[in-house]
């Protein structure tokens, strides 16, 4: 429900301002509820970002990176009696 007002609000700031996008972890591994992999996903993010941010070459106002959808992790199959 938020993302257009967002996509909007991000175009029109990078009319005027350079706005940068750090790439999402997707399809992330993990719900964002569960806090057990916080050490392994922060250090995840981290090489990623670094590694977008040392490549990057802001000359002026415009998006940097891209707004993306984030996708949930699968949900994990579960037998039942459907399964036959």
């Amino acid at each position: 429900m938020i993302r257009r007002p967002v996509e909007r609000a991000v175009d029109e700031v990078a009319k005027t301002v350079p706005v940068v996008v750090l790439p999402p972890l997707c399809p992330s591994r993990s719900s964002p509820l569960d806090f057990d992999h916080g050490p392994e996903l922060i250090e995840e993010a981290y090489q990623t970002s670094r590694g977008f941010l040392s490549d990057l070459i802001v000359d002026g106002p415009g998006l940097y990176g891209e707004l993306q959808r984030h996708e949930a992790p699968a949900a994990p199959h579960q037998h039942g009696a459907a399964d036959g």
